[in-house]
């Protein structure tokens, strides 16, 4: 379900061109509580059962920006990338991209 991860390791959830940081599990843990990427100019929120989002709250105050997802996804796949790799930079680039 997550996609991307924060700098600090915390997972992220993207859908409809926003990104969405964990927040908490509700108090019977079926649900995931998220809320959007950027907290404080935005109050849009999601809660997801099995990776679907169930419920929506508020909504965005900016546009979305699949292109800033996208280097999301390749920075998180590259960092996850085993760091005792025989492959040369152009190598683990190409997979990447």
């Amino acid at each position: 379900m997550a996609d991307t991860r924060s700098k600090r390791g915390k997972d992220k959830f993207t859908e409809g061109g926003h990104s969405y940081r964990f927040d908490k599990f509700s108090a019977d843990g079926r649900l995931k509580f998220w809320r959007c990427d950027r907290k404080r100019v935005c109050k849009a929120r999601i809660h997801t059962a099995d990776g679907r989002v169930v419920k929506r709250m508020n909504d965005h105050t900016h546009p979305g920006d699949a292109a800033h997802l996208e280097v999301q996804k390749a920075v998180t796949s590259l960092k996850e990338r085993p760091a005792n790799t025989q492959d040369s930079t152009g190598q683990i680039v190409a997979v990447i991209l």
